[in-house]
C-alpha cells in the first residue's frame, strides 16, 4: 500500500524501484536539473552508479558487542547546544527554479525546521537575493537570529552591507 502512495506521490519523478541503482531506464534519469526534487545523478550518471556499486559491493553485518544503550548526540556549536548533530546545508533559490515553494516559505522552513529538530540551519544566498531583499537573513531574523547566514562572492561594499544587517540580527 505505501509503495503505491509513493508512486503516486512521485509520478514521473521517480518510480520507486527497490533498488536506487542509477539504471539508465530509470525515471530519475530522465531528470533535468532545476526540475522539481532533481533526483538521479547528473552529467552521465557515472558517479552516482559507482556509487551504487561501490556500496553494494559491501556486506554489512549488525553485530551488538555489549548492552543497547542511547547515546548522547548532543553538542556545543558556537555555544549554542544542539540535540542532534546535523546541520542544514545552505542551500537557496528553489523557488527561482521551479515555483514549487516561496523564497520565503523555503527559508522559514529550513530555519525553523532545524530549530525545532534540535540543529541549525546555514542559510544561503544566491544571485538574486539583495541587501533589501534576502529571504535567508529575513527568516533568520524571525527566528531570532537562529540560524547562520553564508553569503556569496559579491563586491566589497556589498558583502559589507549584509554583514552588517546580519550582525544586527543575530
Amino acid at each position: 500500500m505505501r509503495e503505491i502512495k509513493k508512486r503516486k506521490k512521485l509520478k514521473g519523478i521517480c518510480g520507486v524501484y527497490p533498488a536506487c541503482d542509477g539504471a539508465p531506464n530509470r525515471i530519475c534519469q530522465q531528470q533535468a536539473y532545476g526540475l522539481p526534487i532533481g533526483l538521479g545523478g547528473v552529467g552521465s550518471g557515472e558517479s552516482f552508479k559507482a556509487n551504487y556499486n561501490a556500496l553494494s559491493a559491501k556486506r554489512f553485518i549488525t553485530k551488538v558487542v555489549g548492552e543497547h544503550f542511547t547515546p548522547d548526540i548532543t553538542f556545543n556549536f558556537l555555544g549554542i547546544k544542539l540535540s542532534m548533530p546535523i546541520i542544514a546545508s545552505s542551500v537557496a533559490g528553489p523557488g527561482k527554479y521551479n515555483n514549487c515553494i516561496s523564497e520565503i516559505d523555503f527559508c522559514k522552513a529550513n530555519v525553523d525546521g532545524c530549530r525545532e529538530a534540535g540543529s541549525i540551519a546555514f542559510r544561503g544566498d544566491t544571485y538574486f537575493y539583495t541587501v533589501d531583499n534576502h529571504p535567508s537573513l529575513d527568516s533568520i531574523h524571525n527566528a531570532g537570529g537562529f540560524g547562520i547566514p553564508i553569503f556569496k562572492p559579491r563586491s566589497q561594499e556589498s558583502l559589507k552591507k549584509l554583514i552588517k544587517k546580519a550582525e544586527m540580527i543575530t
